[in-house]
């Protein structure tokens, strides 16, 4: 029935699917209804629904699969079509009077455009069927909550009813951070037999138990690999689950459903992106288009003969066909049409979408399920894979290169080169790929992003397949997650409208055409960005191509495109063969006389994809219909491929004799010469299948050179093993045909190895021959020599009758190894003792490719870098290159004529004219030249103002010519234009003080009448120029200081020295900040560093698309600028990046002059915009003239956001003043001394009682204190609620003032999260605030806590504004209409808040932020304002000279401790809840002015502290230990470096650790005591969870700790100054100093030891030096408050008796 049409043309503006019509015959019952929408029609049908766990528990009747596949409206972009779905998903379906909404989709529907609709009335409806089968409404990112919900959309079978107690969840293998076993969990035997039976998996029509299983369960989804040490008891499990696979909590429905699973004969194909990759690689094209014919040849042959079609049925499983094949022939009608169909059916996949493709079939590989190492027995680089092979069975690739590569690829790394190895352990696991669980990063995710969870393998150990090159891996990096708000079910939809696979297809066009244009091919720069766009595009990601990979250049190369070769070879063979098979005869009846050829054939089969029993059994079957002996095919038989009862059963078939037995078994294992451990070290004792020829033990030696002869011309694979005595053996492999009495050429096809027995030493090194090794076998001799036979390694002969001796033999021992001679010493016609001959069977494929695993290792020639630092050079411009005949006569004469005649030229050309004469000089770097117009334009009698600016502007040095103009007192100059141009000049100075150090400050210094009298926005623009492009540490340092002494000559204001005095600091903090990121030498050249800088090329920016733009008319004669002040840096679209929106960059010429000695440019910029790929950069100095063409180093200099915004923020506080804050006289001191403390709040009364939480009256008055237009300080010390009354502050403001726009901000996003959490708990209580209201504001959305990030601008947008500008206009609506915005200092002055004004500022944790920090977001318009914080803690973190500016000191505690002013309010939160009075007395007496109490005695846990072995001083007279403890340490500390360590304070402390964790032992035990036993273990329980942190002042002593305690102790280890803010039970500090000098270094800063002091809650023990610590009489008394406690050094017999007392 064909389908009915809904409606002809759907329009894009379509809002309404109302449908009327009959239904579809339903053929089957699993049929459902589709509808389809495409440009031309919208259709209804019936399809065969996919079986999936949603369907199986509802009524399929009532769903719809729709399907947009083809709906791509012309000439329109796909957002029309991403717009259509979305309506239609938002109005539904009605369908004969049914409504029918977005339900859901796999995400294998979502890359094919379809998903499911499901009758229901409201969202809502599907909501709660949809959610009571999962958690999934915690995960607050659309595409990822639509991945998890498309597990449940996913095709999967009922195939078990498993219940959840015999599943157990176990933690993945983890190292470094990285995740070794990433979707790979584990499967018991017996469940995994009881599963394939259930399934019925048979293979041979046998049933069949795979190793592999690829699962969806509940809320898992990978893979489960065999694991035969799993118990099959229900605490263990049947199958084990690894953390990474739970992806989603199922709360129902426990089918256990098994996708996919590992298979035999599993062949790889090499396809298009593989064959790029190896030719990339370094393997040949002709290489290539052999093993292609290899493969067309096999596949044509299977038309005529019988083994090649036997081979073929087999390899497509069909295996009754290859039966009947055996006992009928070809003529079988059947037969015949399987085998055309097979080959028909490879003909037609070398095309796609009517493009030629690679389809080639590997031999020698398969393709296999991944799966990690469970017992960590593999090294990384190692991979086990271990096969079934044909006819032989299972089998194991040893010591062989492999490579490694999954689908799709585009990059060449993605091809792993590993070594396949044998490992015992892992034997149990068949036909997959067993991938290390150690090393750096986990194999799998280097190849094209692979993981565990189901990702399939190519495994190829072709040697000519596997590359002599290796590439670098691509380290594929997660894409970004963007969180939203609160989901619904339209955002849903709307994920998978916007679904875009065009853009990927896209990226990978292009990169099939940058392929073909480069020598490198996919090794080239731009195919390696094209892969990584691919890998963001793969999981429909947004991302943009930058326009240099979309212009394709024209190809040079006229070498021919390896695909374009292997495409036309392929046409040709499909050509030939369909005209062979259309004229194919019939063939000839089979007959019984050549029934003994198909046995042989069948025999000699390579191919066949049945076991050697099989083909044994097939053959015998055959002889039995034609009456033939099967005991004449003996030979032919490959019994080293047959287990055991195998073997058994085949003797008894072939009646084998006792002596004709043995045969059948590995005849190395039996040998008489080499013991057990010899073939383990060796690795003989593996698969390389021998039968044993010859040994002299019953042939005796004078039979040897028969045999040898024998071994030589009948066989390909030889070992000889013999040995001259106890202490020596030795073996020689033997490949290939050997041509006998005669000198043969062998090369590198033979190995020889020695053995020693008596040695406690293992070599097990190959001695390998080369080119050029010559073999000579004659009746009487064997000579093994290197070109010339006085070259000769090993020589055996038959000596003179009259010696006595069969055999003997000479040895160049040292070719074995040095070790090797000096163990045996000389031999020289030593007599052979015992000797023998193993051979490989002919037939016997496999062993032969075991046997040559010896010598088949693929060298890696070549490692390729991802990226190639070698820069290239360039040619500097010069005058000598201009052809002056095609350039004006004037041009020449200025640039190289007389000066003279230059001069009287330039005296007469215009301001145009000479501006032209100047840009030529400089493009030809003809600086003289320059100088010369430059003073000739200065000369004139109306200076050209605007063209001298440009001609500084483009070579700034210009300005000391002016400036020696500019005091010469020129009178043809006005006041206003030497005013103007002395600015100028000073601009220039700075921009060139790299090049003429210190001549600037003699600059700055000349002119420091006119430094005064700047304007404040001129002179903060020159001190951040300077800031920024100053490189040299002391000139930068010398021209800052210079040109603040200059400005504050003469009277200022108290606002205008504010901003001096700041900006100064602002500015070093800048400098100094590059300084650290990017340091310089004295010339101000960017140091050599860790980290290569990154390579880019400078390119002109691209004018926007789309825009009209206005561009200035330049006069004809007037030639261009070639300097332009902004660039596009092009970087590495692979390369991770540091640079973002305003990031400062130091750019070096890269390349090397040729045939000069130019000194590389350096150039600072900044970037204005940032792109994947393309970096926009505002170019602080003129660049030089080749600057397009050369290539360049871009150094990181820090992030100017935070400086930036500083700086305007001291600009704006004094041009506009009290309009942008109330409270600028205050903050500059220009305000009126109020009289009093300021502290006065008012009186409480009983209408204050309107807080949401309960609060003490120090609380309360802080809060109070808070008043609209007023400026409120809080000081709030540790554990004193400083939250809980910030919270309460906004709630009150937000109430009182219902206009006012309210900024919250603190130093860290770790503050802002603490207060808007805490905010929005209090919110939900008063509802005070729709969540709309609320915004969290954050330039990276991922720096917000998880749980808060549906809360920020991204979220709320449902889109980034770096990725989609268009959002801009919601953007701004939402922050006008949010009430309340929380961001860090920095923040309020980025992004949407830049220009937004915030009526009520409040600022936590006030006192760890500079001064012009906390301006930033006070200048906003601010007219109440409130800073909390503790000054006594910590100050703001500042470089040297910031401190030496008192940069560290911050607004809050300036203004805590200075004077008092009107409408500024002082409080102090005075009752702690964090530690007891014990802890509690010393940091308030010394800290905090007596005034800070204690809320909170925590008995319960000081004696839960007393538990512990480690011997508090106690108790006291209340039952309780004393929870302050000092413990003497005179172990000194290091010396030499500024950052200390003390490792005898370490072990103490390690030891101190171990006695807290530790019970004391009991008292002696009695009757009575017995009951106490089950106390113990609760009271260790309650001991073990406090926590305990060591603090320390220095990061190096940190480090020493972290290694010296071991990770079970469960503490955490940090700096002081990392720790504040933080708090821990117990604190362990270790203050490291101890010297006889009694020097504290830093460790005497008492906000250090206040920090320290006030972090724990229960308990703090101080590790010191007393005599060091003492001299600091502030340490002095801190340690008079602590309980002295004396413990043994631990490596102290006493301490090992205390030690012994804790276990």
């Amino acid at each position: 029935m064909a389908p009915i049409t809904l409606r002809d043309n759907p329009s894009t503006e379509d809002d309404s699917w109302i449908f009327q019509v009959p239904l579809p015959h339903s053929r089957r019952p699993d049929m459902g209804l589709i509808i389809s929408f495409s440009p031309d029609k919208i259709t209804l049908d019936r399809s065969l629904f996919p079986q999936n766990r949603i369907l199986q528990t509802d009524d399929a009747s009532k769903f719809i699969l729709a399907s947009f596949q083809k709906l791509r409206f012309p000439d329109t972009s796909p957002r029309v079509a991403e717009a259509y779905m979305v309506r239609f998903f938002k109005a539904g379906l009605f369908l004969n009077g049914k409504q029918y909404r977005f339900y859901g989709h796999s995400n294998s529907q979502l890359r094919s455009r379809s998903c499911f609709l499901r009758e229901a009335n409201t969202d809502g409806e599907l909501d709660r069927r949809i959610y009571q089968l999962g958690d999934f409404l915690k995960i607050t990112s659309a595409a990822k909550r639509s991945k998890r919900i498309g597990l449940l959309f996913s095709e999967s079978k009922i195939d078990w009813t498993l219940h959840p107690r015999w599943v157990k969840d176990i933690e993945d293998i983890v190292h470094n951070g990285e995740t070794f076993s990433d979707g790979c969990g584990l499967i018991s035997t017996k469940f995994a037999k009881m599963l394939s039976k259930h399934k019925r998996i048979m293979f041979h029509r046998r049933p069949y138990t795979p190793t592999v299983y690829q699962i969806r369960y509940r809320g898992y989804k990978g893979v489960l690999m065999l694991e035969p040490g799993l118990n099959s008891d229900s605490d263990s499990g049947h199958v084990h689950f690894r953390k990474s696979q739970k992806k989603f909590t199922a709360t129902q429905n426990d089918t256990f459903s098994v996708v996919d699973y590992s298979c035999p004969f599993a062949f790889a194909r090499l396809n298009n992106d593989i064959v790029v990759l190896l030719s990339s690689l370094g393997v040949s094209t002709e290489v290539l288009l052999a093993k292609q014919d290899e493969y067309h040849r096999w596949l044509q042959n299977a038309s005529e003969e019988w083994e090649a079609a036997f081979d073929l049925l087999c390899a497509a499983n069909k295996f009754e066909s290859a039966e009947r094949l055996l006992l009928e022939g070809l003529e079988n009608s059947t037969v015949r049409q399987d085998v055309l169909g097979l080959q028909h059916s490879e003909l037609a996949s070398l095309r796609k979408n009517d493009r030629l493709r690679v389809r080639m079939l590997v031999p020698k590989s398969r393709l296999l399920f991944g799966v990690c190492d469970p017992y960590g027995v593999l090294r990384p680089g190692e991979v086990h894979v271990r096969i079934t092979v044909p006819r032989a069975g299972v089998v194991t690739l040893t010591k062989v290169d492999v490579a490694v590569v999954r689908n799709p690829c585009l990059y060449p790394g993605d091809i792993l080169k590993l070594r396949a190895t044998y490992h015992e352990k892992l034997n149990h696991l068949v036909d997959c790929v067993v991938f290390a669980s150690r090393g750096t990063r986990a194999a799998p995710s280097m190849s094209s992003g692979g993981d565990l969870d189901g990702d399939k393998f190519a495994v190829i150990w072709d040697p000519d397949l596997v590359p002599p090159k290796a590439a670098e891996a691509y380290d594929y990096p997660a894409p970004p997650e963007r969180v939203s708000k609160a989901l619904d079910r339209q955002d849903l939809a709307k994920h998978f409208a916007s679904y875009n696979s065009i853009t990927m297809g896209r990226v990978s066009a292009l990169h099939a055409k940058w392929v073909r244009l480069s020598p490198a091919g996919a090794m080239s720069t731009e195919c390696q960005e094209l892969n990584a766009l691919y890998s963001l595009a793969v999981d429909g990601g947004s991302i943009k191509i930058p326009d240099r990979l979309i212009k394709l250049p024209e190809k040079t190369d006229p070498t021919p495109y390896v695909l374009d070769a292997l495409h036309e070879a392929a046409k040709r063979f499909a050509e030939d063969f369909r005209l062979i098979t259309s004229n194919a005869a019939t063939l000839p009846d089979i007959s019984e006389d050549v029934a003994n050829n198909i046995i042989l054939t069948l025999l000699a089969s390579k191919k066949a994809t049945m076991s050697e029993y099989e083909v044994v059994c097939k053959a015998a079957a055959l002889a039995r219909k034609y009456s033939l002996d099967i005991k004449r095919y003996f030979p032919h038989i490959d019994f080293s491929a047959l287990t055991i009862a195998e073997k058994y059963a085949i003797s008894n078939l072939l009646n084998l004799s006792a002596e004709e037995h043995p045969y059948i078994w590995n005849s190395l294992i039996r040998s008489d010469i080499l013991h057990r451990k010899d073939l383990e070290d060796r690795e003989l004792n593996k698969p390389l299948r021998l039968q044993r020829l010859y040994t002299s033990t019953i042939q005796g030696r004078a039979a040897f050179f028969e045999y040898l002869k024998d071994a030589i011309q009948n066989y390909r694979r030889r070992m000889i093993i013999f040995k001259t005595d106890y202490r020596f053996s030795a073996g020689i492999f033997l490949r290939g045909d050997i041509a006998w009495d005669e000198d043969h050429i062998i090369d590198d096809n033979i190995l020889a190895c020695s053995f020693l027995p008596e040695s406690s030493t293992t070599i097990v090194t190959y001695k390998r021959g080369v080119k050029g090794w010559v073999l000579s076998c004659t009746d009487n001799s064997f000579q093994l020599y290197n070109r010339q036979r006085a070259n000769t390694f090993i020589f055996m002969t038959r000596p003179a009758e009259k010696s006595g001796q069969d055999i003997v033999t000479s040895i160049a021992l040292q070719n074995f190894s040095r070790f090797v001679q000096q163990q045996y010493g000389r031999m020289n016609r030593t007599p052979i003792g015992s000797i023998e001959i193993h051979v490989v069977s002919n037939r016997d494929r496999v062993a032969h490719q075991l046997f040559d695993l010896r010598f088949e290792h693929v060298q890696t020639e070549e490692f390729l870098s991802r990226f190639d630092h070698r820069p290239g050079s360039y040619s500097p411009n010069s005058l000598m290159k201009i052809n002056w005949d095609e350039r004006p006569p004037e041009e020449r004469t200025v640039l190289v004529g007389n000066l003279e005649n230059a001069a009287q030229i330039l005296s007469n050309a215009s301001a145009d004219d000479a501006l032209t004469y100047f840009r030529l000089a400089r493009l030809h770097r003809a600086e003289d030249r320059m100088f010369h117009i430059f003073e000739r334009l200065l000369e004139k009698n109306e200076v050209p103002m605007e063209t001298i600016q440009l001609c500084m502007e483009e070579h700034p040095p210009l300005a000391y010519c002016a400036l020696k103009k500019f005091l010469e007192g020129s009178d043809t100059m006005s006041s206003s234009s030497r005013t103007r141009l002395a600015i100028f000049v000073l601009r220039q100075i700075v921009r060139c003080a790299n090049e003429l150090g210190m001549a600037s400050l003699a600059g700055l210094e000349r002119l420091a009448t006119y430094v005064a009298e700047l304007d404040s926005s001129t002179y903060l623009d020159l001190l951040w120029l300077a800031a920024l492009t100053i490189r040299a540490p002391p000139t930068v340092q010398e021209v800052l200081l210079v040109l603040h002494d200059n400005r504050s000559a003469g009277e200022k204001t108290l606002v205008e020295q504010y901003a001096h005095n700041h900006s100064l600091a602002v500015a070093f903090d800048r400098s100094e900040e590059a300084e650290d990121a990017c340091p310089c030498d004295e010339q101000g050249r960017p140091k050599r560093q860790r980290e290569a800088p990154i390579a880019t090329k400078l390119r002109p920016v691209p004018p926007p698309r789309n825009r009209q733009i206005e561009e200035p008319e330049i006069p004809d004669n007037v030639a261009q600028s070639t300097i332009p002040t902004q660039v596009m840096a092009h970087v590495r679209v692979d390369l991770k990046v540091p640079i973002r929106i305003h990031s400062h960059v130091r750019l070096r010429v890269a390349s090397s002059p040729e045939h000069s000695t130019l000194a590389p440019a350096i150039v600072d910029a900044v970037a204005v915009r940032a792109s994947r790929g393309e970096i926009c950069l505002d170019i602080l100095q003129p660049l030089p003239p080749e600057w397009s063409e050369v290539d360049w180093h871009l150094y990181p200099a820090g992030s100017i956001v935070t400086s930036k915004a500083m700086m305007d923020a001291i600009q704006r506080l004094v041009e506009d003043g009290l309009a942008c804050c109330r409270f600028r006289d205050i903050i500059t001191g220009q305000a009126a001394i109020a009289p009093g403390d300021g502290n006065s709040v008012d009186e409480l009364t009983d209408d204050d009682t309107d807080f949401t939480s309960p609060m003490n009256l120090s609380q309360r008055r802080a809060a109070l204190s808070a008043r609209l237009g007023h400026m409120s300080l809080i000081w709030g010390p540790p554990g004193t609620g400083k939250t809980t009354v910030v919270v309460q502050i906004l709630l009150r403001l937000l109430q009182q003032d219902p206009e006012s726009k309210v900024l919250m901000s603190a130093s860290t996003h770790n503050a802002v999260d603490n207060v808007l959490e805490r905010f929005i708990a209090e919110n939900t209580k008063v509802n005070l605030l729709k969540d709309d209201q609320i915004l969290r504001a954050a330039t990276e959305s991922s720096r917000v806590d998880k749980a808060l990030q549906k809360y920020t601008m991204d979220a709320r947008l449902g889109g980034s504004l770096t990725d989609d500008p268009r959002l801009v206009q919601k953007a701004q609506k939402r922050v006008k209409d949010a009430r309340i915005v929380f961001t860090t200092c920095a923040g309020a002055a980025l992004g949407m808040l830049r220009k937004a004004e915030f009526g009520i500022v409040l600022i936590d944790e006030a006192s760890q932020i500079s001064e012009p920090t906390a301006l930033i977001p006070l200048v906003k318009g601010c007219t109440t304002a409130v800073m909390v914080g503790d000054h006594v803690q910590l100050r703001p973190t500042v470089r040297s000279m910031g401190k030496a500016l008192e940069f560290d000191k911050s607004l809050f505690e300036r203004l805590y401790t200075g004077p008092s002013f009107e409408k500024l309010t002082r409080t102090m939160l005075e009752i702690q809840y964090r530690f007891s009075e014990a802890i509690n007395t010393f940091p308030s007496h010394e800290f905090y002015q007596g005034r800070l109490t204690t809320g909170n005695n925590n008995r319960g846990a000081i004696a839960r502290l007393g538990l512990s072995s480690f011997p508090w001083y106690g108790p006291t007279p209340d039952g309780l230990v004393v929870p302050v403890a000092f413990v003497p340490c005179s172990a000194e500390e290091d010396f030499g470096r500024s950052s200390k360590t003390n490792k005898g304070q370490a072990n103490l402390v390690k030891f101190i650790v171990g006695l807290l964790r530790a019970l004391q032992l009991p008292e002696p035990r009695t009757p009575s005591a017995d009951s106490d036993d089950d106390n113990r273990s609760t009271l260790a329980s309650q001991l073990n969870s406090f926590s305990i942190s060591i603090l320390t002042p220095y990061s190096r002593q940190s480090t020493l700790l972290k290694q010296t305690i071991p990770q079970n102790m469960n503490v955490s280890v940090s700096t002081i100054d990392g720790f504040q803010g933080r708090e821990s039970d117990i604190i362990v500090l270790s203050t490291v100093r101890s010297n006889v000098d009694g020097d504290l270094g830093f460790v005497d800063d008492p906000r250090r030891l206040n920090v320290a002091w006030t972090r724990p809650k229960v308990g703090l023990i101080i590790v010191g030096d007393p005599r060091t610590l003492r001299q600091c009489p502030l340490w002095g008394r801190a340690l008079d408050h602590c309980q002295e406690v004396v413990i043994p050094p631990p490596d102290t017999p006493q301490a090992q008796d205390q030690q012994k007392v804790v276990r």
